[in-house]
């Protein structure tokens, strides 16, 4: 069966329709415009950006070489070994580490933590993942190192200075 025999959809899923038909209580696997797929067989799917969104290791060294998308970014916990995620790297498809794309929740909870709107929050949360997405995209490509490796570089590298604001647990403290 070739890819557009066993497409979800072809040509695409009309959005605006998917996003009434849920709210409307219609479960996703009836909306007509489209036929659920196996479970693996979306990773081999022609597409441009492949979300693994729903369990860890999804896309490994086994199967890496299948992914037809351009970009891969991880919406679960770790859905891409790290071999695969260097089997991606060579083949020239850009795979985003799911702490740096998918950390929303966090970033809310630390603005909720501030007492800061709803608003603000998902303000916070679009410019936060913007920013780091962008840095680590132009760094992995200046040094031509997986995402993953400069993303952790970042990340330490901010936890680093956010330690240097921190007391010394002492501080403070009278006898």
């Amino acid at each position: 069966m070739g890819t557009d025999e066993r497409c979800m959809a072809p040509t695409g899923l009309p959005v605006d329709e998917l996003i009434a038909w849920v709210r409307a209580g219609g479960r996703l696997a009836d909306f007509a415009a489209g036929a659920p797929l196996e479970r693996n067989s979306v990773i081999d799917t022609d597409c441009d950006i492949l979300v693994p969104a729903a369990r860890p290791d999804v896309i490994s060294g086994a199967n890496a070489h299948m992914v037809k998308a351009k970009l891969v970014l991880e919406g679960a916990n770790i859905p891409v070994t790290t071999d695969a995620e260097a089997t991606l790297h060579d083949r020239g498809v850009l795979c985003l580490p799911d702490w740096v794309v998918n950390a929303g929740d966090v970033i809310c909870a630390s603005a909720e933590y501030a007492g800061e709107s709803r608003a603000r929050a998902f303000d916070l949360i679009a410019q936060t993942i913007r920013d780091n997405t962008a840095a680590v995209i132009e760094r992995s490509r200046a040094r031509s190192e997986l995402p993953r490796v400069v993303a952790e570089e970042l990340a330490a590298a901010s936890l680093r200075e956010a330690m240097s604001f921190r007391r010394s647990w002492s501080d403070g403290v009278t006898d």
